[in-house]
């Protein structure tokens, strides 16, 4: 189960400011306004002294790399606890991140994520933690939750009796906690390049059948899904895909979101990433939109 830190984001700003472990205010899904990074930027990440064993490090860096191969970043791991970006291992506290750019404002002495139950003495990532790394990791792209994505409502409803008694009862989440991390949906003018709902995106809770209405639950999704990819390109555009994921051309990212028309041929035509996503950005806000059926997500 993932937490998101405390801080609403509004749309002119850039950073977060300091957040505790526990979440008071809500973060959002899909990719959020304000706290994209900059394209080419150059993000370091640490981690914390003496908190991680080289299975815990080995693991996260082989998901964190693999994650940034569909952005123009410039990953960087660094020694002593002091990069940008801060990850630690406490088991007594939830998985949780900085939304994107918000790690930048936390004090160098504290942590930006947490990976909860990364087992310390193996070397192969079991499922749930590929699920748990590569959830935060998205998270620091600036991603927010799948399920509180405007859309959500109009593919599952919430049992809110059974979703207190099994995310208040059993996990022991309180009433604000599960509002912040799962019932609060992200206002629309709040996120930035947002796709439609992606059933399949890592940023989705698995949520049992038994809490929803309808008796469905939602996947236990393990991976990336194609729709969280071509976000990831499309707002941070690498014009000549990596060797290692050669067939992820903003072209293709298009395709995969339902862009078409003028707009698909401005955005693959663009010749510097900041076009790329400041073009999709208008589609996302654009009528034609709604009408493709496009998605969402940062």
């Amino acid at each position: 189960m993932c937490f998101t830190p405390p801080r609403f984001i509004t749309r002119n700003q850039t950073f977060g400011a300091f957040a505790s472990s526990v979440p008071t205010r809500p973060l959002l899904g899909a990719l959020q306004t304000g706290v994209l990074w900059d394209h080419r930027q150059q993000i370091e990440i640490s981690f914390m002294s003496g908190s991680s064993t080289r299975q815990q490090r080995k693991k996260t860096r082989k998901i964190f790399r693999k994650i940034f191969r569909y952005t123009n970043l410039d990953l960087r791991w660094v020694k002593n606890g002091c990069g940008h970006v801060r990850i630690t291992f406490h088991d007594d506290i939830p998985s949780q991140s900085h939304l994107g750019t918000q790690c930048l404002s936390v004090p160098k002495d504290l942590w930006t994520i947490n990976l909860k139950s990364i087992q310390p003495d193996t070397e192969c990532p079991s499922p749930l933690e590929e699920r748990t790394i590569r959830h935060e990791c998205m998270h620091l792209l600036a991603f927010v939750h799948e399920h509180q994505v405007p859309e959500w409502p109009n593919h599952f409803l919430f049992d809110q009796s059974k979703l207190d008694e099994v995310y208040g009862g059993e996990l022991g989440m309180s009433e604000e906690e599960i509002e912040v991390n799962i019932t609060n949906l992200s206002p629309p003018e709040m996120l930035e390049n947002y796709s439609p709902f992606d059933p399949k995106s890592i940023t989705l809770y698995h949520f049992p059948s038994h809490v929803m209405q309808s008796g469905v639950g939602t996947l236990y999704n393990t991976d990336l899904s194609d729709v969280d990819k071509a976000v990831l390109v499309l707002n941070y555009a690498r014009l000549n895909p990596g060797p290692l994921v050669p067939t992820w051309t903003v072209s293709h990212a298009a395709d995969i979101i339902g862009i078409k028309g003028q707009w698909r041929e401005n955005i693959v035509a663009a010749t510097h990433p900041h076009d790329v996503r400041k073009l999709y950005s208008q589609w996302s806000a654009s009528s034609e939109r709604s009408q493709q059926g496009g998605t969402r997500k940062a």
